[in-house]
């Protein structure tokens, strides 16, 4: 029941997902796909030429994993080709799946941050470092 439920959450925010990732993916000319398994979302990745150092951006919708709360949250996370973790951002509280409105404010803040990737994004190809501000 609750993977049904994470489904039906995922699956009403498939397109709105995508379309937020490509918006930032297009500044880069990169590729936006669809992550399958247990955390399904949207990934791309760039490439710094100076080193050839490759980053991986991921926005999941993960699970909280505590039944019989049946709770999620989108988490936005970057991971460059050497294994180091940069950003690792999510809104503060989870929300039950059925919370409509809990999720359309996840929506805005994932927008919200997103705005402020493609700087990030710059300064990390420019291979200066990335501060991920209390993130």
């Amino acid at each position: 029941m609750p993977r049904q439920r994470y489904m039906r959450r995922f699956n009403r925010h498939r397109e709105i997902l995508f379309a937020m990732m490509q918006h930032i993916a297009d500044h880069f000319d990169a590729f936006v796909f669809e992550d399958e398994g247990d955390e399904m979302g949207h990934s791309f990745a760039v490439r710094r030429p100076a080193d050839g150092r490759v980053l991986y951006i991921r926005l999941h919708l993960v699970d909280s994993e505590s039944p019989p709360d049946a709770r999620g949250n989108f988490v936005l996370r970057t991971l460059d080709s050497e294994g180091f973790r940069g950003i690792s951002w999510r809104p503060d509280t989870w929300a039950d799946y059925d919370d409509d409105a809990a999720w359309g404010g996840r929506l805005a803040a994932v927008r919200a941050e997103l705005a402020r990737l493609p700087s990030h994004l710059r300064t990390w190809i420019a291979g200066r470092p990335v501060e991920a501000e209390g993130r």
